[in-house]
C-alpha cells in the first residue's frame, strides 16, 4: 500500500503544479484518510495510515524525449522526515530548463515484505542499450513469479514483490517481449485473485524516454468499492503537464481552488496498460 506520482512535461511551464504535486504527496505520506477508509473497512484499525517505510525518486531531463541528465535517489526514511532529499528533488524540477519526466514513489511495505534502503522504489535494471526503473503500488503473486523464473524461495523472501516485478519484465524483454506486452503480461498473470496493483515504468531506450503505466484490480471482497476507490491511479492535464498520480493525491488536487476549475483529468478503467 503505496502512494505515487508520475509525471512529465516542460520544466519551466510544469514547475508550479509538479512541486505541488510533490507537496501533496508528502501529506499523504504522513497521513493518508483513503488509506484509514480502507482500513476500517477491512478492520485493521490497529494499522497507521500512512507511509513511513522508505521513498525514492527517478528524474530525468531531456531534450525532447532525448535523455541529458539522470538523478536517481532512493532513502529509507520517511519522505516527511528527509528534508535535504525533497530539497533536493525540487531543485532538481526548478532549476533547468527542460522536459523532465518522474517517478516518485512513498512505500508502506505490505505485512512479511522486507524492510530497508535495498527495498525502497524505484528499482532500476539495465538490459543491453535499455534502461528501466520502476515503481508499484498494491501486490503482486511474488512466489508464482518467483517459480516461473526458477527462483529459489529462499532469495525470494528476501525481495519485495515489486522488484520481482521488474525482474520479470527484464527476464520477458530478454526473451524478446515488447515492453506493454510484458508490462500486460505481469499484471494478467501475477495479479491475480484478491490483489491490486498500480505499476509505473519509465523506460529509456537508447537515450530516448517513455512512460508507461498498468493498473490492474482483482479483488472481489466486501469491501471493493474503497479498495477500488483507494488504487485507482488518476492522470491529470493542465497546461501542457501531464501526470498520474495516486487516489488521496488527487481528492486534494480537484479541490483546490487554484486548480480545480483548470486542471482535466483522465480516470482509467479497472484493468488498463498505457502510455503516459
Amino acid at each position: 500500500m503505496c502512494r505515487l506520482i508520475i509525471f512529465h512535461g516542460n520544466s519551466v511551464s510544469c514547475k508550479r503544479i509538479f512541486l505541488y504535486l510533490i507537496d501533496l504527496l508528502i501529506k499523504v505520506s504522513k497521513h493518508d484518510y483513503k488509506l484509514e477508509e480502507l482500513y476500517k473497512c477491512l478492520n485493521r484499525k490497529n494499522r497507521t495510515p500512512n507511509h513511513p517505510d522508505g521513498y525514492g525518486y527517478f528524474i530525468a531531463l531531456a531534450k525532447g524525449r532525448t535523455v541529458k541528465h539522470l538523478y536517481y535517489h532512493k532513502s529509507s526514511n520517511s519522505i516527511y522526515k528527509d528534508v535535504q532529499g525533497i530539497t533536493n528533488v525540487k531543485n532538481i524540477i526548478s532549476s533547468w530548463n527542460y522536459e523532465v519526466y518522474g517517478l516518485i514513489h512513498v512505500r508502506k511495505a505490505s505485512i512479511n515484505e522486507p524492510l530497508g534502503l535495498l527495498h525502497s522504489h524505484p528499482f532500476i535494471v539495465r538490459i543491453n542499450d535499455k534502461l528501466l526503473s520502476l515503481i508499484h503500488n498494491g501486490s503482486i503473486n511474488k512466489s508464482k513469479v518467483c517459480l516461473d523464473l526458477n527462483f529459489n524461495q529462499d532469495i525470494c523472501s528476501k525481495v519485495s514483490d515489486s522488484y520481482m516485478a521488474l525482474i520479470f519484465l527484464k527476464h520477458s524483454l530478454e526473451h524478446g517481449a515488447e515492453l506493454l506486452e510484458a508490462i500486460k503480461e505481469l499484471m494478467d498473470k501475477y495479479v491475480d485473485n484478491g490483489r491490486s496493483s498500480v505499476l509505473g515504468v519509465c523506460d529509456i531506450d537508447n537515450d530516448l524516454i517513455n512512460l508507461y503505466y498498468g493498473f490492474r484490480i482483482k479483488y472481489h471482497g466486501e469491501c471493493f468499492e474503497k479498495v477500488r476507490d483507494y488504487y485507482r491511479p488518476y492522470i491529470l492535464y493542465y497546461n501542457g503537464c501531464t501526470a498520474l498520480v495516486s487516489s488521496s493525491i488527487y481528492d486534494i488536487i480537484v479541490r483546490d481552488k487554484y486548480y480545480k476549475n483548470t486542471i482535466r483529468s483522465y480516470i482509467p478503467p479497472l484493468n488498463i496498460i498505457g502510455k503516459l
